[in-house]
């Protein structure tokens, strides 16, 4: 008798059953509902946004600062109104509650009435930050919540930017203010080191002249020890010179009394000088006359004799002749005495007159003498005074002298750490001016900022977002997930609709009962994984980085849940099914598909890493987005870990109730084969 197949029977059976044959065509499709539906739904929401419907409330009543006006309330709307990223309604504050509370709107954006005031608040010692309020409820729905608080700080970023650049630009035009400024104290620093530069030279000539000086000072104070002794000397002699002075007035005084009777008998004199002249010129007149009378005797004598010259002999008459001869010679000198005595008398006579007027002339001059003697005694006394009072300051020059001295030697000290100070000065203003300068060229060239260099202030990091793998749309990042929930709720369902034992069935041996229904449940998952593909390759457009592993790797995942619930129904029956839905919602939560699996709590993440969900999505992520192949084949081999581990269970578990005879119900046992 021929064995009947149990894989071929079990297909019969399901094909030749109308009810159950459409369950089953429908089981083939429950992966590309789930799949299909969610990723439906879930494939691009962030391109809808557009119509997601938003209320927004301006209430901005303006402000103004810095000479210009701002409404940045009403230039927000504006930007909202071209943006049309969401869909903006711009309402009252009334119309936005209600419509929030109703779920008219998802989100409210209120711009307080104090918004521009605070954005030019900057300025202020005080400055208050500009508060942009939005409303959600959450009850309604949260995504959306989520999605609209997400665009909020986005437009947040965005009018920050906007506010950013106009109070750079404000800062930047003080810059350009400040830049002319250095550079005027720039200039100023140049003429200040150019003039330091010339007060350094006059510097080093003062204290050139400084250490002449202190050398001048110190010869001086050297040389003032004998000018002191000098001046000592001088004053006793002025003090002499004033005894004398006094002395020569008296003497003065007397001679002009006694030159004033001197002149006045000088001129009593002058009638006995003319009596004098007269008797004189009357005597040279009689002189005269004796003299030609005794010229005439002696005369008449000489003729006597030569009349006579027998006289000649005669000694009496010779003698005679000799006397007449000297008389007139006498009376010739007498003449000649007479009359030289009157010119004499003459002369006298004139130079009394002479004397008389020369004694009225020195009379007056003596007299002035005297009086010229009496003041010079008076200001020889006052010299000797003002001279002794000369002399005490002396002293106190000689101690300014000396202080002048030392004093000259510290101002040369000073003067040559001045000189050095002006050298320092002279760099550092150079130096300055080099640095101000500079700082005028780098704060001018910053301060003449281009639209992108504001643009660069306002928002100076920017985010460069660089995926390893391009994942289009939130559909596609999600394609994982959903499909590995469909494949693991189309395994859940198999098992719900197709009985794990047909009535009637043909007995065999427990391992070829396992192997035939492996196939059978094996045959579902991969007409399920054929359909399910397709769906998301040609309907949902999707690209994977290898079709044909994904094919694979799509038909070991639903090997894996089907094996696993295979392996709960061989153990507990009716129970191992309903344990296969807590399985399902258990892996949801911790298989890390809709958050990050780090997100989860620890004792979530260690159920999860326990069970096949886990690495059958890291897989899926590997062949659909990142071609990540090492992590893909490591994840081929966990699960086929997974797959030989249930399988095994699932044989031990069917050979075993074979060989006790539970594996077929009690009607089927007189059927069995041999």
């Amino acid at each position: 008798m021929r064995r009947r197949s149990l894989f071929m029977h079990d297909w019969k059976a399901i094909l030749g059953h109308k009810q159950l044959r459409a369950a089953v065509a429908i089981l083939l499709f429950i992966p590309v509902l789930y799949a299909g539906m969610f990723l439906s739904g879930y494939w691009n929401p962030y391109a809808k946004l557009d119509k997601l419907p938003v209320a927004v409330v301006n209430l901005d009543r303006g402000a103004d600062a810095s000479g210009q006006r701002l409404q940045i309330g009403r230039d927000m709307v504006g930007e909202l109104k071209k943006s049309g990223s969401l869909d903006f309604r711009f309402v009252g504050p009334e119309e936005a509650e209600d419509g929030l509370k109703e779920g008219r709107y998802y989100l409210s954006i209120v711009i307080p009435e104090d918004f521009s005031a605070n954005v030019a608040s900057l300025n202020d010692n005080e400055p208050k930050p500009a508060r942009l309020i939005y409303r959600t409820n959450p009850g309604n729905n949260y995504v959306s919540g989520q999605i609209g608080g997400t665009a909020v700080k986005e437009l947040k970023e965005e009018v920050s930017r906007k506010i950013t650049k106009t109070y750079t630009e404000t800062v930047l035009k003080s810059i350009r203010k400040l830049s002319d400024g250095f550079a005027s104290a720039g200039e100023g620093a140049s003429r200040l080191s150019e003039g330091a530069a010339s007060a350094r030279d006059g510097a080093a000539k003062l204290q050139e002249g400084i250490g002449t000086l202190k050398n001048g000072a110190y010869k001086l104070e050297e040389g003032l020890s004998p000018l002191t002794s000098g001046m000592d000397s001088l004053v006793g002699s002025s003090s002499r010179l004033r005894q004398g002075a006094a002395s020569l007035a008296g003497g003065l005084g007397k001679l002009s009394s006694e030159h004033k009777r001197l002149t006045e008998g000088s001129s009593g004199m002058e009638a006995d000088l003319a009596k004098l002249a007269a008797g004189l010129q009357d005597g040279r007149k009689s002189a005269a006359a004796a003299s030609d009378e005794a010229k005439s005797l002696a005369e008449l004598v000489k003729r006597y004799a030569d009349a006579h010259p027998d006289l000649a002999a005669d000694e009496s008459f010779a003698a005679l002749m000799k006397q007449s001869e000297k008389v007139v010679a006498s009376n010739e000198a007498v003449r000649e005495s007479a009359a030289a005595l009157s010119g004499s008398a003459d002369s006298l006579t004139a130079g009394h007159a002479k004397l008389t007027e020369g004694l009225k002339a020195e009379s007056a001059a003596l007299a002035a003498g005297a009086e010229g003697g009496a003041k010079l005694s008076s200001g020889l006394s006052g010299f000797a005074a003002g001279l002794g009072a000369w002399n005490e300051g002396f002293g106190r020059f000689g101690a300014g002298l000396r202080s002048l001295a030392d004093g000259s030697g510290r101002l040369d000290t000073g003067a040559e750490q001045l000189a050095q100070g002006f050298v320092g000065l002279v760099n550092g203003s150079k130096e300055l001016s080099d640095k101000l300068l500079d700082a005028a060229a780098e704060s001018a060239g910053g301060a003449n900022a281009s639209d992108k260099m504001l643009d660069m202030f306002a928002q100076p990091v920017q985010i460069a977002e660089q995926p390893l793998n391009e994942v289009p749309t939130y559909g596609t990042g999600s394609a994982p997930y959903f499909l590995t929930l469909g494949l693991l709720v189309g395994s859940l369902m198999a098992f719900n609709i197709v009985p794990f034992k047909f009535p009637a069935s043909p007995q065999v041996s427990g391992w070829k009962f396992a192997l035939s229904k492996l196939g059978l449940y094996w045959g579902i998952g991969l007409v399920q994984t054929v359909i399910v593909n397709l769906l998301l390759l040609f309907a949902f457009g999707i690209e994977p980085a290898n079709v044909p592993l994904m094919l694979l790797y799509s038909l070991i995942v639903s090997m894996v849940f089907m094996t696993l619930l295979m392996m709960l129904v061989a153990l507990l029956g009716t129970f191992g099914k309903l344990l296969g839905v807590f399985l399902v919602v258990t892996q949801l939560a911790s298989s890390g598909g809709t958050f990050p699996f780090e997100l989860s709590p620890e004792w979530i993440q260690a159920v999860g890493r326990c069970l096949p969900m886990t690495y059958a999505l890291r897989g899926f992520h590997a062949v659909i987005s990142t071609a990540n192949w090492e992590l893909f084949w490591r994840e081929v081999g966990v699960l086929a870990l997974y797959i030989a581990g249930f399988a095994a269970v699932l044989l031990v578990r069917v050979v075993l109730q074979a060989r006790s005879g539970k594996l077929y119900p009690p009607a089927s046992a007189g059927a069995r084969a041999h």
